[in-house]
């Protein structure tokens, strides 16, 4: 057989009834046990078989932007579907449009058949489409149109691409009817897609509490959707049951006074073609309970001369978020408050303890016999347990409102390491030795000189506390080019694992009967965190514990 001739001679009118009859029950089987997307994949797989063909596919027309979807093609090659190639071929928007192919198309709009036995054969008035054929390796095809509810709203399309063919009488009236089929199909499908998306539309409905409501301006009516609603779980559709058809100022004019000038004024400029949409939050009467409500108001409909005439409007009711957004403004209010009251109490209170201070300082100069020297230590110890607490009040205020305030510098960490190590020196136990080896190179780094003291006297004095006797060991060296290391080790009680995960923790004390509120090391940590480093811990319970930092080296100008 050549293969420009016919599967079946010429003068067999009528295809050999037993494959057709054979198909059509497979194909009307495949319509009643699959949903309707996989079903016209299924038939497309049958039809292939049963014409020889090599391609099939249908193109439906999207008549609000004339484009031409193929929602459905399938090719025995498994090859890309006829929609990748012409749009690779026609723009870079994947989106292929009536206008394109207008010889075709016309056709298919007139009910008439595309039959082509030859694309090299088609009319010069086709030179464009046949140019796509050829590219695509289409060397014969069969296009029929579709209908929807009495509509032309595609074409059935089926394709050689090993070899022409000339299309039969009897293959025609076949496709015509496989194509009445897959009619059915697609408004099946269009029809599961609605029911699919009605009730996706229903859940989001219910799930934010909203209903839709539309607004017929000639008529001055509104008219509420109920048929998306959950009665049980919808508080604004049983509140406004009563409202089901009325005028405008039976809806609108129950929103709060103070709202609704706002809005009849948006609605005016929506009526005049000023804008098209709005959304506005607002207060309404609900059964008499005022409540919070959002609403987005859309033109949708128009008159003949072009005026809007109807308006759609999604509402949902936002009260318990309102709620919530005020609970919560409230409780950051009353959290500044305690917050500025702290820092106010802390700086009333270390006003009259520096005076103490003073005052105990010049009392252990000029008192130092044997039996007011211990009750002296004891004044001076106390202070400086007090002071540490108030500037730890005072730090954690600044930190828990945001405001603590750093003067980034580059700072030779040895001088830092050595004011550290002054300060707490006369405070450490006296079976304690502190460490700190001199003859460490300077290693400049760029942070913050006051803040860098104050980490390491919280170190410092967190191993003083856990440290009956031993060492307590300031070191620091370099990790790489960029980042220095800074460690405290001591010779203390240590910790399990489970305290490790904690000790950074705020209000955290190892031990409640230690001085201190347990603030010390989250200072610390915090101030290394904002300063581009990062604090940890490595202990063992009885062994003693060495707590870590880094920090940002110093870059060099070149």
């Amino acid at each position: 057989m050549s293969e420009y001739q016919p599967l079946l001679s010429s003068d067999t009118r009528t295809m050999n009834k037993t494959p057709f009859r054979k198909t059509l029950q497979e194909v009307l089987r495949i319509m009643q046990r699959s949903d309707p997307y996989k079903a016209i994949d299924k038939g497309f797989a049958k039809l292939l078989t049963f014409f020889e063909a090599d391609r099939i596919y249908i193109g439906y027309f999207n008549e609000a932007d004339n484009s031409i979807s193929f929602i459905h093609d399938i090719s025995t090659d498994g090859s890309d579907g006829i929609a990748s190639f012409l749009s690779n071929q026609l723009s870079d928007a994947k989106v292929i449009y009536e206008k394109d192919f207008p010889w075709w198309i016309n056709k298919i709009k007139r009910g008439e058949d595309t039959i082509i036995d030859d694309v090299f054969q088609m009319p010069p008035e086709a030179s464009f489409a046949q140019k796509l054929m050829i590219a695509n390796g289409v060397k014969s095809t069969l296009c029929t149109s579709i209908h929807c509810e009495h509509t032309i709203c595609g074409f059935l399309g089926i394709e050689h691409t090993r070899k022409t063919h000339t299309w039969l009488e009897s293959e025609i009236d076949n496709l015509h009817l496989f194509s009445d089929l897959f009619s059915l199909m697609i408004q099946n499908e269009q029809k599961e897609e609605m029911k699919t998306n009605f009730t996706k539309l229903s859940m989001v409905i219910n799930t934010c509490n909203s209903y839709i409501w539309e607004y017929d301006i000639p008529n001055d009516e509104v008219t509420i959707d109920y048929s998306l609603l959950d009665y049980e779980h919808s508080v604004i559709l049983r509140s406004s049951e009563s409202q089901r058809n009325h005028h405008k100022g039976g809806h609108l004019e129950q929103i709060h006074k103070e709202d609704w000038g706002k809005i009849q004024k948006q609605i005016a400029r929506l009526i005049n073609g000023e804008i098209d949409s709005f959304t506005e939050t607002y207060r309404q009467y609900l059964n008499h309970e005022l409540r919070w409500a959002t609403t987005y108001f859309h033109t949708y409909a128009y008159d003949a001369e072009n005026k809007p005439c109807k308006i759609i409007c999604l509402t949902t009711d936002i009260t318990q978020q309102r709620e919530n957004e005020l609970e919560l403004i409230k409780a950051r209010e009353a959290n500044k408050i305690k917050t500025a009251f702290i820092a106010n109490m802390s700086h009333e209170l270390r006003t009259p303890l520096n005076v103490i201070v003073g005052f105990s300082s010049i009392l252990a100069e000029n008192n130092k016999t044997e039996e007011n020297q211990y009750f002296i230590d004891l004044i001076q110890k106390n202070n400086f347990i007090l002071l540490n607490i108030i500037d730890n009040i005072l730090n954690f205020t600044k930190i828990e409102s945001d405001t603590l305030e750093y003067n980034r510098r580059i700072t030779d960490i040895k001088k830092v390491c050595e004011e550290a190590v002054g300060i707490n020196y006369n405070n450490r136990n006296p079976n304690v030795e502190l460490i700190f080896d001199q003859s460490l190179p300077s290693c400049p780094v760029l942070t913050d000189h006051e803040r860098i003291v104050q980490v390491l006297f919280h170190l410092l004095d967190n191993a003083n506390k856990y440290t009956e006797q031993g060492t307590i060991t300031l070191s620091y060296q370099k990790q790489n080019d960029c980042e220095l290391r800074v460690e405290i080790k001591d010779t203390g009680i240590g910790l399990p694992k489970e305290e490790r995960e904690k000790v950074f923790l705020q209000f955290y004390k190892v031990d409640n009967f230690k001085t201190g509120l347990g603030l010390g090391l989250p200072i610390a940590k915090k101030i290394i965190e904002d300063s581009g480093g990062t604090m940890g811990v490595d202990s063992v319970k009885g062994k003693g514990a060495t707590f870590w930092f880094t920090l940002p080296l110093a870059q060099s100008s070149d």
